[in-house]
């Protein structure tokens, strides 16, 4: 468990010595971090610590923070706590609505990290600079099973099921506006030689949202990274989560460009 916890806060401490500046070379608008006046975040860990605490940009959900039986939990939420009692500071959160409102408080320096679950995409990179990745997920479609699948075999029950994305052509696939989601999706309908309905959903509705409409039969189909889809897996046991659509994507936490942390190795 000790040595868990060690590898946890070494693993923390060469995210933040990670994040390198660097200018973008984009003015191009994108609706997940609508362009907005933003002013040089002049600080680095040394800075954080002389100031005592860390901001970090978070959101209310399974895998970044959540509040149960009055216990606030969550694997990022974990990480940083680690690492804020390991350096001793205080840890403070900043809670988002939305992706698009996290991208925007990053850049105006309302907070010091973005720890949400990022895939780290090349457009991305032309907004936000990313620690290293610190793990690897596949996208996964995410499907109803059959109404009586309680009752059915396991082949019945596959026999309903998407498992070749050939057969989303023609389908309605759910998913959040502006997302990796989306530009996913988009690349798999050329991939696969056909048109997949990509359905925007709502700009304040999160995936986990989205999951949840596709357990009560709103929806019949989103995406979601493989470990959202797991943990939400746990609470509906009525979907689906086996089907990837992606290679595995880089799963990092964003600092601002203009940032001044130390480059990896850095005394």
């Amino acid at each position: 468990m000790l040595a868990t916890t060690k590898t946890a806060i070494l693993f923390i401490i060469c995210m933040f010595a990670a994040i390198a500046c660097k200018q973008s070379s984009s003015s191009q608008a994108n609706n997940e971090y609508p362009e907005r006046e933003e002013f040089i975040v002049d600080l680095d860990l040394d800075k954080i610590k002389e100031r005592g605490y860390l901001t970090a940009i978070m959101d209310n959900s399974s895998t970044g923070l959540f509040v149960y039986k009055g216990k606030t939990m969550g694997y990022e939420y974990e990480l940083l706590k680690l690492f804020c009692e390991e350096q001793g500071l205080q840890l403070r959160i900043n809670i988002t609505q939305n992706i698009g409102e996290g991208f925007n408080k990053l850049n105006t320096g309302e907070g010091d990290i973005l720890a949400y679950n990022l895939t780290v995409t090349k457009e991305r990179k032309k907004r936000i600079a990313f620690t290293h990745y610190h793990n690897l997920q596949r996208q996964v479609l995410i499907q109803r099973k059959p109404e009586n699948w309680r009752q059915m075999k396991l082949h019945e029950i596959e026999a309903q099921l998407i498992r070749n994305p050939v057969d989303l052509i023609g389908k309605e696939v759910v998913v959040r506006p502006h997302s990796s989601y989306y530009d996913r999706m988009v690349n798999l309908s050329e991939e696969i030689g056909g048109d997949i309905l990509i359905v925007p959903g709502e700009s304040n509705v999160e995936t986990e949202q989205l999951i949840r409409q596709v357990a009560e039969g709103k929806i019949d189909f989103t995406v979601a990274e493989e470990d959202i889809a797991l943990v939400n897996s746990t609470y509906y046991r009525n979907i689906d989560i086996k089907t990837p659509v992606s290679f595995s994507t880089q799963i990092a936490w964003g600092g601002t460009q203009k940032c001044k942390w130390p480059a990896r190795g850095a005394e």
